[in-house]
């Protein structure tokens, strides 16, 4: 669709030199977000690997508003019926609930941590400071997260800021929304960045535009 264009997907899916018609297939995308409506057509059997509910605790990421499914179609939807797909067809997703009726900091947080650590051998460790964690633990990491989520950037949520970094120091690549607001100086803010991390490559912070910030 315009929106793959406006990105160079198809560009990626004609390929370049010897890499053709990527499609995300073998990458891990974690959706940090309300959770999922599986039964979609987009999501075929298979393509949701693993979810969970930061938020209620439970083992299934149900979504009641339907923004989770949004992003995660957007990302890694597969088209049926002449319906376009997503940006990346081909890729895995992983569904984290960490919203419902408002987010939850801390589910958000344990979101990252699952999503560095992806079978629990690192144990229980902090965000904050990975330092003290062997490196061989975040082997399993996920290959990106996405968090659609938004929000202003306040004391309380510098812990989120320090995660994400954690979480591209391990190897993720962390997508974060800038909100809805702007376009002029000071009026979007991003919980998820520290404010060195704006020059930082591995993060992309998209604007209500669709252009990276």
């Amino acid at each position: 669709g315009d929106a793959g264009i406006q990105i160079g997907a198809d560009k990626v899916y004609e390929g370049v030199d010897i890499q053709k018609g990527l499609s995300g297939t073998g990458v891990s995308i974690g959706i940090i977000d309300s959770g999922i409506r599986e039964t979609h057509n987009m999501f075929p059997q298979g393509k949701i690997v693993e979810q969970y509910d930061f938020y209620y605790n439970d083992s299934t990421a149900q979504d009641f508003s339907g923004h989770g499914t949004h992003v995660a179609s957007l990302a890694a939807g597969v088209g049926f019926n002449g319906n376009p797909s997503g940006i990346a067809p081909g890729a895995d997703l992983y569904i984290w609930k960490v919203c419902d009726t408002g987010c939850s900091t801390s589910a958000i947080l344990n979101a990252i941590e699952k999503s560095m650590d992806l079978n629990g051998d690192c144990g229980d460790f902090s965000t904050e400071n990975i330092s003290d964690v062997t490196d061989e633990c975040f082997e399993d990491h996920l290959d990106i997260i996405n968090l659609s989520l938004g929000g202003a950037g306040r004391p309380d949520t510098y812990s989120l800021a320090l995660a994400t970094e954690a979480a591209v120091d391990v190897g993720i690549t962390v997508v974060v929304s800038a909100g809805n607001s702007g376009p002029y100086y000071g009026e979007w803010f991003n919980p998820y960045l520290k404010s060195e991390s704006y020059c930082n490559r591995d993060f992309w912070t998209i604007g209500d535009d669709g252009y990276p910030i």
